[in-house]
């Protein structure tokens, strides 16, 4: 009998729900991801834009070496694969910090209430008492 009160008063409950500090990775690593999204698709978007050929002359224009001001047919595809690549490529940025800022967040410290079965008064009674509770990162 004192075997199993020392056994069940000193162990941690089985009941544990999910922790904050695994919700903050998994957020953590969607935004990663998300960012390399955008970041590749972006990149691989503007590296489109200068494989797209000029087509048909529209307007000439003065070469003024490396500033040309002549039109082709497809200078309005090019620029619009252009602008969509680097906006993708800059929202990128913003993520990869919020990620960073998550996975910081998800190795914390704090106090928390775990409940126990104790003896009291020659019965074993559900009680709290205060614990640390530890949160790290475990994985990347």
């Amino acid at each position: 009998m004192l075997f199993l009160v020392a056994l069940s008063s000193f162990s941690q409950p089985t009941n544990t729900q999910p922790s904050l500090t695994q919700d903050y990775i998994k957020k953590s690593k969607n935004q990663k991801k998300t960012g390399n999204i955008l970041l590749f698709g972006g990149l691989s978007v503007m590296v489109t834009s200068f494989l797209i050929p000029e087509g048909e002359l529209v307007h000439e224009g003065i070469n003024l070496g490396i500033y040309d001001t002549s039109e082709n047919k497809n200078d309005g595809i090019k620029a619009a694969f252009l602008l969509t690549g680097f906006i993708a490529t800059v929202s990128s940025i913003p993520l990869f910090i919020w990620s960073g800022k998550n996975r910081r967040k998800a190795a914390s410290l704090s106090f928390k209430n775990e409940s126990t079965v104790q003896m009291h008064n020659q019965n074993l009674v559900y009680t709290s008492i205060p614990a640390i509770n530890i949160k790290y990162r475990i994985s990347k």
